[in-house]
């Protein structure tokens, strides 16, 4: 059995990593690419641009590869170690592991279309970004699993939708060809711990399956969040000691009073795929996966204090900073808008057939369930341990479903038409808390709204190569959606 087996200790911040193949029985695969070599380029394959396979340099379009051999060189622990420096694309906030764990909506942005929902992030042709936001949740994104990613840069909503107007980017799973096992644990600062397992194999019945799960956890950064108060008008308060001064992004005097603690976080993801081939012209492949990440809360750290040495965290404060100075507080101002919770569920299907003259009919299911939950406490009202607040549960689903046809007109045109669906729902209610750590103490309905869409389109794209290896591609895409309906809730609807 051809495979390879690893053990992999990280410890510290600094990432001093600790590894050991376990090599009796086992031997490692072979890559097309040489650690530190540089890829040929007429001989590098691209998917993504024309929904085909073709050389990069026969490509129309502007294309990066980040192939097999440079992922595994850089040791990817982020979304951001394997995108920052591709050309055109901008990497920030959850991708680059910056706080803790979190889709967002301006992650990543390409060729300088504003916000992620402009960029259509893939895994396998599948779309990630959800119906919410249109953001994308980078801790299901199987980085170990990954063999490359294609960056498209430019508007693709030709053939990939509205998604798609800076770009596309598509992260490619390795297939079970390339057997593997391998496990990973590490420590760090901050409490980090985690874990990482990979499995891929093809047995001798033709069944392949490729396995990729991961666990990582921390205590979180204790200085994360500051709580920083603008001077207030008036001389009337408790006498108080600590107030730092500081200033505002925009230059206003301000007073840093504290810190609101650390935000401990769980994220997890898991992917399984089988592949098989009935025929030498027919690849099947279907499976599952899950994602989810949780972020906690911990005690807030007030740096003020009175007279008697007791911390004080509300009400009206007054200090002498070479004058004096008032400021007006609440507890809430020390707390978070944690905790937060968000969960992926994928389920996908895709066909591939290639016909006796050249022709290839590829065809992909699938469908993202996506949930955020998150709770926040009530302005001037909630403290650390007691006080209401609102919980907001926003589940939401999109399904898809792309049919496209390859066929080679002449030895230099070829047609590449097919057809898209999708279909998106929106569920979100909020309602008030007693307590707002405590999602069980649920109340009254605040708001709720619930929305569907339908889209149905067809693309064509011709690509026409005037020489050797410079094409020409004419593309259009024919949109037929069906308008939303939406039905409003208790008090506003969205």
């Amino acid at each position: 059995m051809a495979g390879r087996v690893a053990t992999t200790l990280c410890f510290g911040a600094a990432g001093l990593a600790l590894g050991a193949a376990l090599g009796s029985g086992f031997a490692a695969p072979v890559h097309a690419q040489a650690d530190g070599a540089r890829p040929d380029e007429s001989a590098v394959v691209i998917v993504t641009a024309t929904r085909s396979p073709a050389g990069s340099l026969s490509v129309p379009a502007s294309v990066s590869v980040v192939g097999d051999s440079e992922l595994r060189s850089r040791y990817a622990l982020r979304l951001g170690d394997v995108l920052a420096d591709v050309p055109g694309l901008y990497v920030r906030g959850a991708a680059m592991g910056a706080g803790f764990p979190g889709s967002g909506t301006s992650v990543l942005s390409l060729r300088g279309i504003p916000r992620t929902p402009r960029t259509l992030v893939m895994i396998d042709g599948q779309p990630l970004n959800n119906a919410l936001s249109g953001g994308v949740n980078v801790a299901g994104i199987p980085l170990d699993a990954v063999a490359r990613v294609e960056v498209v840069r430019g508007p693709y909503s030709a053939l990939y939708g509205g998604n798609a107007m800076g770009g596309v980017v598509n992260f490619i799973t390795a297939g079970p060809d390339a057997p593997a096992a391998e496990l990973r644990l590490g420590a760090g600062s901050l409490g980090q711990r985690g874990a990482k397992l990979m499995y891929r194999r093809r047995y001798e019945s033709g069944l392949g399956i490729s396995l990729s799960a991961a666990y990582h956890e921390s205590d979180g950064h204790p200085d994360s969040d500051y709580v920083i108060k603008r001077p207030a008008a008036g001389d009337a308060g408790i006498p108080v000691s600590g107030a730092r001064a500081t200033t505002t992004p925009d230059g206003a005097p301000a007073y840093w009073v504290g810190l609101k603690g650390p935000r401990p976080w769980t994220q997890n993801h898991a992917q399984l795929t089988l592949h098989f081939s009935p025929t030498a012209s027919t690849q099947l492949s279907a499976g599952f996966a899950s994602a989810e990440y949780r972020v906690g809360y911990a005690p807030p750290e007030t740096f003020l204090q009175n007279a008697l040495g007791a911390p004080v965290v509300a009400g009206s404060v007054t200090f002498n900073d070479g004058a004096a100075r008032r400021l007006s507080m609440a507890e809430s101002d020390f707390l978070t808008a944690t905790p937060a919770r968000e969960r992926d569920l994928r389920v996908f299907a895709r066909l591939e057939h290639r016909f006796h003259g050249g022709s290839v009919v590829r065809a992909n299911l699938g469908t993202l369930r996506h949930q955020f939950q998150f709770a926040q406490a009530s302005a001037g009202l909630a403290g650390y341990e007691s006080g209401p607040g609102d919980f907001t549960d926003q589940p939401n689903q999109r399904t898809d479903l792309d049919l496209s046809l390859r066929t080679p007109m002449t030895q230099h045109w070829t047609l590449v038409g097919g057809g898209a669906l999708n279909r998106s729902s929106l569920d979100r209610q909020t309602v008030a808390l007693s307590y707002w750590r405590d999602s069980g103490t649920q109340g009254a309905l605040l708001n709720a709204g619930r929305g569907r869409a339908s889209n149905a389109a067809l693309f064509v794209q011709s690509v026409h190569a005037t020489t050797a290896s410079t094409p020409t591609a004419k593309c259009s895409r024919t949109p037929r959606p069906r308008s939303p309906r939406s039905t409003p809730g208790a008090r506003s609807t969205i």
